[in-house]
């Protein structure tokens, strides 16, 4: 079973996935700002009290805690997420090929399924 990610020249994989690893961790930074308006006594995680409401009912008080900027913040964070889901996805998966290349034997079969795993799991999002 071959890697998601062989088309990367072995070369050029290192470089590739710590140039990830940083566009990973700035779209991280850019999360923090999009949700700092979000953050009130009604949503205290922000977007994440969002996520995991449980029911309409906690979900509309949320919102409604939201002024009209942080409405549209909440929007373009959630839009953005999908930017952030593919870039994550990419990195580990790359990464788990770098660790698999490095050790070999086992480590490499299974940074293969891991590879596959988590680029399905992308797709899946979709």
């Amino acid at each position: 079973m071959s890697h998601p990610l062989d088309f990367i020249p072995a070369s050029a994989r290192k470089k590739t996935f710590f140039a990830l690893l940083a566009l990973t961790l700035g779209l991280v930074g850019v999360f923090r700002l999009l949700d700092a308006p979000l953050r009130n006594p009604v949503s205290p995680s922000g977007i994440v009290s969002f996520e995991l409401a449980g029911t309409m009912e906690k979900a509309d008080a949320i919102i409604q805690s939201w002024d009209a900027r942080a409405q549209l913040f909440a929007a373009f964070g959630l839009g953005f997420d999908y930017l952030f889901l593919v870039v994550y996805g990419f990195t580990i998966s790359l990464g788990v090929l770098l660790v698999g290349e490095k050790h070999g034997g086992k480590f490499s079969k299974v940074g293969h399924y891991v590879g596959w795993g988590v680029l399905i799991t992308i797709g899946a999002s979709f």
